[in-house]
């Protein structure tokens, strides 16, 4: 009871609301109460993990196999019991059938000796002692001298008629014994089945059930079913902000927990707000954005993928740290969340893929409905074939005719189409090399774009250099850029996001990265300070349909119909006008700004402070809002 207080109260059984002890005379009941909406079934595997209502015991499973020690699995034992017992069994039954079958003889000797009285009597009378006699009646009768011992040894009483018929009866009844016991030691299978029946006939005269019993789960859980549902229904269409820490700790907030006054977004360049309460070793590893009706996909270092609705992860405050993740899915031990994804109208449609990126570098996509058994799961599924120290880092869900922008931490950017690319495989393939890795770079983000939004790729500049240029300035608001490329800041939506670990951010023109093959290098796409890193890269304005995932297009921008691409584009600009970016840092700092207020820069521009971070605290994860949720919100 003590232990269970202290489990709850250190947070690690959660949804625990009450614990009372209600022991008495009759023996001890402890009842634990939850919160409103939680899943029995997790509590229960919760006490059973952590408490010792479930204990493992470490056994030495050694045994004599003829006669050598073997150590034996639990397999190896039953099968040596159960040929054990079935030589035993074999051994009783003959036996059994030996006993059988010399009393049978006896019976029938007897039965021969009353039928003829007469001439048994006179051999007896003749005959000057006991073993004369018995030879006497072995001669005259063709008695052997078992029978003929137990034709001398019978009381006078057996001569009766009562008796005879007993000894008629007896001798059926051997002859049946003898008849069922050579079937049994001739047909194997007799004697499984002897054995199992007997097995059972034990469990009932021994058996004992467990005395612990867990009260009232089929009860609460029927209540928690009719809870979910009705909640469900109530479930509004709310944009929400999900957290996961390195450490497993998911929550729900709401964006307007980030915001400023009037229920704006935050300037660009200031400290944010504290996104949660982390431990001392723990850090914040990705941020979303997602609606409460969503499906929210969780994707472990092992390549496994589980599925939460999005209003089912437990809302939080600012300063809460948040609920493990494991008291919500059934992750096998020492398994954690890597990679975190949000699906609108999960499995509806067939045309759906995911694209997979691991830590190595793999690159893989397969269609969404391999995941389609995922939801009457709770041990998830194996989306993805990892090698031995790899891990699984980012997820993105695309449809075909569509572009793959893959960033590496020293500032590159790699752009190709995914049809032509990327075949689709199979749910435990392992994938194919995305992107050609240099001087220790790491894969730090990935994301994709319609096809059919994208303009033309600007032509090659041979004056410019990767990254070469020098001369970077403040402009005093927290900007250090390079010599700026006029043609990209006049360029329409959608841009490349970039956003460094120490606060840097800037808009690219899609049309500075031109589409190569997979695998390739990729252009240097930002210029990095000394010890500054590349964390992210997103695609920002593109219109919220695309976002969330219907398929309408942007007028078309051929032919000489100018007014038609004016009208295009500013509708363009004033869908991405509202669009905000979400920045975590690995103390749990969120900050929330307008994409507008990010400048729109050359490749070789550093960027613009997005946000002022603490001594040691570095950017984690990006995440980005759509216009429409930022002016709920």
């Amino acid at each position: 009871m003590t232990r269970l207080a202290e489990l709850v109260n250190e947070r690690v059984i959660e949804g625990v609301s009450d614990i009372r002890d209600e022991s008495d005379r009759d023996g001890m009941r402890v009842v634990i109460e939850l919160r409103k909406g939680v899943d029995p079934e997790v509590v229960r595997a919760a006490l059973f993990k952590h408490t010792r209502l479930s204990i493992k015991v470490n056994m030495n499973m050694i045994a004599l196999v003829e006669g050598a020690p073997v150590s034996l699995g639990l397999l190896d034992i039953l099968r040596h019991f159960v040929a054990f017992r079935s030589d035993v069994l074999r051994k009783r039954a003959a036996a059994a059938l030996r006993t059988a079958a010399e009393r049978a003889h006896i019976v029938q000797g007897l039965r021969a000796a009353l039928a003829d009285m007469d001439a048994t009597v006179a051999a007896i009378r003749a005959a000057p002692d006991a073993v004369a006699a018995a030879r006497a009646l072995t001669l005259a009768m063709g008695l052997t001298d078992v029978q003929a011992a137990a034709v001398l040894a019978m009381p006078l009483r057996r001569l009766t008629g009562l008796e005879t018929g007993k000894l008629v009866e007896e001798d059926a009844a051997l002859r049946a014994q003898i008849a069922d016991l050579e079937d049994l030691l001739a047909k194997p299978e007799r004697v499984v089945q002897l054995l199992v029946e007997e097995a059972q006939e034990l469990k009932a005269r021994f058996g004992r059930p467990r005395r612990t019993q867990l009260g009232g789960l089929d009860a609460l859980k029927a209540v928690a079913e009719e809870s979910a549902a009705l909640e469900a229904a109530k479930v509004e269409n709310l944009e929400c902000i999900v957290t996961l820490s390195e450490r497993g700790y998911i929550k729900r907030m709401r964006p307007s927990e980030f915001a400023g006054r009037e229920g704006k977004a935050l300037a660009r360049g200031t400290r944010g707000k504290t996104g949660g309460r982390l431990r001392s070793d723990d850090a914040m590893m990705r941020v979303l954005t997602c609606r409460d009706t969503d499906t929210v996909m969780l994707f472990t270092q092992r390549g496994r993928a589980f599925v939460l609705p999005a209003h089912s992860i437990p809302e939080g405050s600012r300063t809460s740290g948040g609920t493990p993740v494991p008291q919500l899915v059934d992750f096998e031990a020492g398994e954690h969340p890597t990679a975190v994804l949000s699906l609108t109208d999960f499995g509806k449609d067939s045309n759906d893929t995911l694209i997979m990126l691991s830590e190595k570098g793999w690159l893989k996509r397969m269609q969404l409905s391999e995941l389609a058994s995922i939801k009457g799961r709770t041990r998830g599924l194996t989306a993805l074939k990892l090698d031995t120290g790899d891990t699984l880092r980012f997820v993105r869900q695309a449809r075909g005719d569509e572009n793959l922008l893959i960033a590496s931490s020293n500032g590159f950017v790699v752009r190709f189409n995914i049809d032509d690319g990327l075949s689709i495989t199979s749910r435990t393939s392992r994938g194919v090399r995305s992107m050609d890795l240099r001087d220790q770079a790491t894969l730090v983000g990935m994301d994709v774009l319609p096809a059919s939004l994208l303009p033309a790729a600007a032509p090659e500049s041979g004056a410019e250099s990767d990254g070469a240029e020098s001369g970077a300035e403040s402009d005093g608001e927290g900007t250090v850029s390079g010599p700026r490329v006029s043609k990209a800041s006049a360029s329409p939506p959608p841009w490349a996001l970039l956003v460094t670990q120490s606060g840097l951010a800037k808009r690219v023109a899609l049309s500075e990265f031109r589409t190569i093959a997979r695998g390739g290098k990729g252009k240097f796409a930002i210029k990095l300070g000394e010890g500054d890193k590349l964390v992210s890269l997103r695609v920002v304005g593109l219109p919220p349909s695309k976002r969330t995932g219907k398929d309408v297009r942007r007028p078309s921008r051929s032919g000489n119909d100018s007014e038609s691409e004016s009208e295009a584009e500013e509708e363009a600009a004033a869908e991405a006008v509202e669009e905000e970016v979400v920045v975590a840092t690995e103390a749990g700092v969120i900050n929330r700004c307008r994409i507008s207020a990010i400048r729109v820069m050359g490749r070789t521009a550093r960027g613009t402070k997005v946000m002022k971070l603490g001594p040691t605290d570095l950017v984690s994860s990006i995440a980005i809002l759509p216009g429409s949720g930022a002016e709920e919100s």
